[in-house]
């Protein structure tokens, strides 16, 4: 089976971010890579082009890495990274997929207030899609940070960086995106796929999710982790997920 993980991060995040699940990977003789997807991770030199890269672009970017393999990885992606996870699996360019509090891809419907409110909000906001979008410590902290203490959640943030406003409105906005270019057709996943997310989960709820586990249900599994909020990295209730994710890995494959 394949003992490759490529690890995906999320909206305003950097390679790094999975540096708490590649360790146990790692530990297991796993191979992991964690890339920076385009123009994240460089620190303040943010190129004017990140306001115009999309999931296109993204997603093009983790296809280059993984043809450059020797057997589709296992896939592991949070947030925005989980979509994209989606997106390689329904390529084909995946042994497995573990999806982590995964946004939704085009046609699943929010399945809270929340997750609508923050869609709304960015809309309030103008032209966003033609900007780029700097994380906010206000917004962040009682929305995705509110499963650390407020020592950790300041030093998550301080690791944030700037996201293109177009990669975030194809992702929360799809209804108003003509290209779809969240979609993905769930019937090109042939691969196992478990789909996790956190009880306390404000910005994908366990509703989006559990749609999401139901569009792969030949393939898929999922599970509610309680106590888990959105940032995951560092949250008490993480603590089990390594073990679980890793031991559902070696029964799917």
């Amino acid at each position: 089976m394949s003992r490759t993980a490529l690890f995906i991060h999320g909206a305003f995040a950097a390679g790094p971010y999975f540096d708490w699940l590649g360790a146990a990977f790692a530990a297991q003789g796993w191979r992991c890579i964690a890339p920076h997807l385009r123009h994240h991770g460089i620190g303040a030199q943010v190129p004017a082009a990140l306001a115009g890269t999309g999931l296109a672009e993204y997603l093009a970017d983790l296809e280059e890495i993984v043809a450059t393999l020797d057997e589709p990885p296992v896939v592991v992606g949070h947030s925005m990274g989980g979509l994209l996870g989606q997106m390689l699996a329904a390529r084909g360019r995946a042994a497995a997929a573990v999806l982590i509090a995964p946004c939704a891809p085009w046609g699943i419907f929010p399945a809270s207030h929340t997750e609508v409110g923050a869609a709304y909000g960015l809309l309030h906001m103008g032209d966003f899609w033609n900007r780029i979008l700097y994380p906010d410590f206000a917004v962040a902290a009682p929305l995705a940070l509110d499963g650390l203490d407020p020592a950790a959640a300041q030093r998550a943030f301080a690791a944030f960086g700037p996201e293109s406003g177009r990669a975030l409105f194809q992702t929360l906005c799809w209804g108003l995106d003509s290209g779809a270019a969240s979609a993905v057709d769930a019937r090109n996943v042939e691969c196992p796929m478990l789909c996790l997310v956190g009880s306390e989960d404000k910005v994908v709820s366990p509703g989006t999710v559990r749609s999401i586990a139901h569009k792969y249900r030949r393939v898929s599994t999922f599970e509610t982790i309680g106590g888990l909020s959105h940032y995951v990295a560092g949250e008490r209730a993480a603590a089990a997920l390594p073990n679980l994710i890793l031991s559902w890995l070696d029964e799917a494959l």
